[in-house]
């Protein structure tokens, strides 16, 4: 699905599958031997809620398991982790010009959110073990997970992307508020992600947290506005129709469940100021800079390259069924 040369070729040389589960320690045990250098663990459960135990097993136990892994075998762990743990700011606390930088963890933010919760247990415990056991580690805490910047192609479970749930989300509500035009969106091409965690992952190990994602923002609208020129029907409302529109659209069979990115965070608000904390990540873009790296720029042409490709898939398709009845 990924990649056009199946590099059949290059299995068994230069890429050599092992298997492994990263909450089974035995299954990890029987690596010790495979001359690992450096683990890169991409593994992790992106359900956001969950009644069971499964986004901490995976997010949060799973890490535990590589930690003791690479202590063993002397290799260096990369964590994926995500700007997400900077939580939500409720009722002012932490205060609104508090910021998340590489150089902070707990700041007193919400962490109601199972998945980030479970993602910023799992740095506390590889930050602790590399203070007092010598973990080599790095954590890098990416951003807003987007189509890869050279084609516009996106990840094969694209439903369960909560930017995108979101995005669906107006395009079945059929309109969007004109007071939300401006809030700021990051987009961050999975391909060029990539190369910036694979230079970073080579900065000295006394650089232990990185946050790369995207520097450059756009505007959410302009986004809505290009989905609209694509031919998803979404209408500009103020406020007040807009909630009318959301609240109808609940209330219609088959509509609610394309609605969870927009309302999931309404029970946990109950009536008190809610915001995310804002995330600054100046350090990493310097020090990406100095490695002849920088962003690529979120264009139009971006944009419309992506949203072709799920119209295509067929992700808004659903949606404007559900409208045209």
């Amino acid at each position: 699905y990924y990649f056009e040369d199946s590099y059949a070729d290059l299995f068994g040389d230069r890429i050599i599958p092992l298997e492994g589960d990263i909450t089974e320690p035995a299954s990890l045990t029987r690596l010790k031997d495979a001359g690992i250098d450096t683990v890169i663990n991409c593994a992790a459960n992106v359900t956001h809620f969950a009644k069971d135990d499964s986004i901490f097993k995976i997010n949060t136990a799973g890490v535990d398991n590589l930690i003791d892994f690479c202590l063993e075998t002397g290799a260096r762990l990369i964590q994926i982790s995500t700007a997400s743990i900077a939580g939500f700011s409720v009722d002012g606390k932490p205060l609104p010009g508090e910021k998340l930088t590489e150089q902070g963890l707990y700041l007193g933010q919400n962490l109601e959110n199972q998945y980030a919760y479970s993602k910023f247990l799992a740095e506390r415990n590889l930050l602790a073990a590399s203070a007092s056991r010598g973990l080599d580690a790095k954590i890098m805490r990416v951003g807003n997970l987007m189509a890869r910047n050279s084609d516009g192609e996106f990840q094969m479970n694209a439903s369960t992307n909560s930017f995108l749930g979101r995005l669906r989300a107006y395009s079945v509500v059929g309109s969007f508020p004109y007071s939300a035009y401006l809030a700021p969106a990051r987009m961050a091409p999975i391909d060029s992600t990539a190369e910036a965690v694979l230079l970073l992952a080579k900065t000295p190990a006394a650089c232990r947290v990185f946050q790369p994602f995207n520097d450059h923002s756009i505007f959410l609208g302009d986004i809505v506005t290009i989905m609209r020129e694509e031919g998803i029907p979404i209408d500009f409302l103020e406020d007040e129709a807009y909630e009318k529109a959301l609240q109808d659209s609940l209330i219609q069979a088959g509509r609610a469940e394309y609605l969870t990115s927009l309302v999931a965070y309404q029970g946990m608000a109950g009536g008190k100021v809610l915001a995310p904390v804002a995330v600054d990540n100046h350090y990493t873009s310097q020090v990406l800079l100095r490695m002849n790296w920088r962003w690529p720029v979120t264009d139009s042409d971006y944009l419309r390259k992506f949203l072709r490709d799920l119209i295509s898939l067929g992700f808004f398709e659903k949606p404007h069924l559900l409208k045209s009845r």
